[in-house]
């Protein structure tokens, strides 16, 4: 007999701050998140990713292609539930 249980889980806790590699004097010296430029957060977070795979002895996933940000798609990948459920619309549109 085989048994499916779904459970929810918590995301990964987001961090408020990174930290700089020692420089030898034992002081850790702190940046908030923001300072950083775009292209260094997204490094730091790909060595993440790959690190968690590697962590849990998977193989990672291929990365999807970025998909364009549209409303008007049923589709949309940015969580709206459904078509123009953001956008107001006039009583023309109802016919």
């Amino acid at each position: 007999m085989k048994v499916k249980v779904e459970i929810d889980l918590k995301p990964f806790s987001l961090p408020n701050y990174v930290v700089a590699v020692d420089d030898g004097d034992g002081k850790d010296r702190s940046f908030p998140i923001s300072v950083l430029d775009s292209a260094t957060l997204d490094g730091m977070c790909e060595d993440f990713r790959v690190a968690m795979f590697k962590k849990a002895g998977k193989q990672l996933p291929p990365i999807e292609a970025e998909r364009p940000h549209d409303h008007k798609s049923p589709r949309c990948w940015c969580g709206e539930a459904n078509y123009g459920a953001s956008q107001s619309t006039s009583g023309a549109e109802h016919g």
